[in-house]
């Protein structure tokens, strides 16, 4: 079993360089407490993968095909900040860094990663290799497909002025460029794409409160919804093959106390409000997972919590441990993404006391 250490909320570490990552998803973890210093931990495995001959064991409804760490080594010169956020996707596991500079030219934004295939992968996103600067300010997954968004904002003294979203393929080539027509100043908190080739994103407008919007494939604004304001956290997910959900989460003590899922009815210009549970038991539950509830279809939601990954049929109100963390050894402290994926396996990345690994799981054959 891993040595596990104290539980972390911002930090990742990982083996050349401790990234800071600000509101990656995850509500928590087991104690409480909120920092840990990694710098010189040994790691317990680099990675185990069953293409590599690995097994695990068949106790539960899933089994692990990848437990693989997550790593990104910093360029020479590279000063602090810079944006970093943990994605989980159809692909595998990702982990995007702005790289900065102090020469801001030279700053360039990154992929490394693990795919689904448990091969490791590391790029440079060059959206625009012609300007000056060779950065993207967002990325994110395109829900139920193998792409990817990225998101460039021009500055204007100081301030945004011009949107540009651009959609990449598998290989982090540019499909299509989009220049969103917004109003206002906005910095985006979270960005995804559809299957329809829209582009969703969160962001706190000037009068401190949550929006939604999406943006169409010819760059219009389609949406836009107030999703209010207070404590909580805006992020999106990704479910049902290429539609995406907006979870309103706030945290207490570590744990996903209150939570809210919204989808955009784009046809109709409404946010929906999707049903989580109405029975005790399981809403006592959902306020103690380490990562909120994400829909998997209209009628089932997904989770982890202490125990392992848990799933909830909404009309026959079953509730099912798929993967119990105690039976596998493993015991993360803080889950930063989790995805249920098309063919029904769960993709999460989770820490422990060595850095950030990526655990694949697949439906027993």
């Amino acid at each position: 079993m891993k040595d596990r250490g104290v539980k972390l909320r911002t930090i990742i570490a990982c083996l050349a360089v401790t990234l800071f990552v600000s509101g990656c998803g995850g509500t928590g973890g087991r104690d409480g407490r909120e920092g840990h210093d990694h710098n010189g931990a040994e790691h317990a495995h680099a990675g185990k993968t069953e293409t590599e001959g690995w097994r695990d064991n068949d106790l539960d409804e899933l089994r692990a095909a990848i437990d693989h760490s997550v790593e990104t080594v910093a360029p020479e010169g590279q000063i602090d900040g810079g944006k970093a956020a943990v994605i989980v996707c159809e692909n595998g596991c990702m982990l995007f860094k702005n790289h900065l500079f102090e020469d801001y030219r030279k700053n360039w934004s990154g992929i490394s990663g693990v795919t689904t295939a448990g091969e490791k992968v590391s790029h440079r996103i060059g959206v625009e290799p012609e300007l000056e600067q060779l950065q993207v300010h967002e990325f994110g997954p395109v829900s139920g497909g193998n792409g990817y968004v990225a998101c460039r904002y021009v500055f204007e003294d100081g301030k945004p002025s011009e949107y540009w979203f651009y959609e990449l393929d598998g290989e982090f080539q540019k499909v299509r460029t989009v220049q969103a027509r917004l109003g206002g100043e906005v910095i985006f908190e979270h960005v995804m794409g559809d299957a329809k080739g829209n582009f969703h994103a969160v962001f706190w407008r000037e009068d401190d409160r949550h929006a939604y919007v999406v943006i169409s494939p010819n760059g219009e604004k389609a949406f836009e919804a107030d999703l209010g304001e207070g404590p909580g956290e805006i992020r999106l997910r990704a479910f049902g093959g290429g539609r995406v959900a907006a979870c309103d989460v706030t945290s207490v003590n570590g744990h996903a106390a209150e939570q809210r899922l919204y989808e955009a009815d784009l046809a109709n210009k409404t946010l929906r409000e999707m049903p989580l549970t109405e029975e005790d038991a399981v809403s006592e539950r959902l306020q103690q997972a380490m990562f909120a509830a994400t829909p998997v279809d209209d009628d089932v939601i997904a989770w982890c919590d202490l125990t392992g990954v848990c799933f909830y049929d909404l009309r026959s109100k079953r509730l099912r441990v798929a993967y119990e963390w105690s039976k596998h050894e493993i015991e993360p402290y803080v889950i930063y993404e989790f995805a249920v994926n098309n063919d029904g396996s769960v993709g999460l990345a989770y820490t422990d006391s060595h850095g950030l690994y990526y655990l694949l799981l697949k439906p027993k054959e």
